[in-house]
């Protein structure tokens, strides 16, 4: 079984020892970055699973690190030395799935960090499926389109139309798609074939 990895930023290395020692006890990876500058800590390590920041430290501390978060979709949670509901609500904002406070229920904390990574998995798939289904859309519709200019312009039935843009996408050595994206955008033009008497 493939041991995930986590990030751990905290200014308090004892903290941060007691959390990997925590994390690796339950089966995780843990790259501990307690005396890493704020300055270079602007991107996760590579294969994060999961992050765990101090939001309370100068300069914003762990916000800075959202942004690249979340292009990478990386699951986070913040740590805080203050209990500010305010500060609460902002973690929430950002995208955090938890603020917890110090001194840290460590056994808690990390209980959660499989359940949240499994999640943020189960998520990922299922915005990539809807991503798949909206292009695959997105293509019919543009086929469509295409099926409706070429009948226009020539007169011809829905299964003509259709049947000459597939051919004519062969001939081209493209894909249907493609080709009729470029009927549509009126950069391509789709000839049927001419009726046999």
């Amino acid at each position: 079984m493939i041991r995930p990895r986590v990030m751990v930023w905290d200014d308090d290395a004892r903290l941060v020892g007691e959390i990997v020692s925590a994390l690796d006890a339950r089966g995780v990876d843990a790259v501990p970055l307690a005396d890493r500058p704020l300055e270079s800590g602007g991107a996760p390590s590579p294969n994060t699973d999961f992050a765990m920041l101090d939001v309370s430290l100068p300069r914003r501390g762990g916000l800075v690190f959202v942004p690249a978060l979340a292009d990478a979709r990386i699951p986070f949670l913040f740590l805080s030395n203050s209990d500010d509901d305010a500060l609460t609500t902002l973690a929430v904002e950002t995208g955090a799935m938890a603020c917890f406070h110090k001194p840290l229920d460590l056994h808690a904390v990390v209980a959660s960090i499989r359940t949240w990574i499994a999640r943020a998995a189960e998520l990922e798939n299922l915005r990539r499926e809807r991503d798949s289904l909206l292009d695959a859309l997105g293509r019919q519709r543009q086929i469509g389109t295409a099926v409706g200019v070429i009948m226009q312009r020539h007169g011809v039935s829905a299964e003509s139309a259709f049947d000459a843009l597939r051919r004519h996408a062969r001939h081209e050595r493209t894909s249907v798609a493609m080709l009729a994206k470029a009927v549509v955008t009126g950069t391509a033009s789709v000839q049927p074939a001419q009726p046999v008497d």
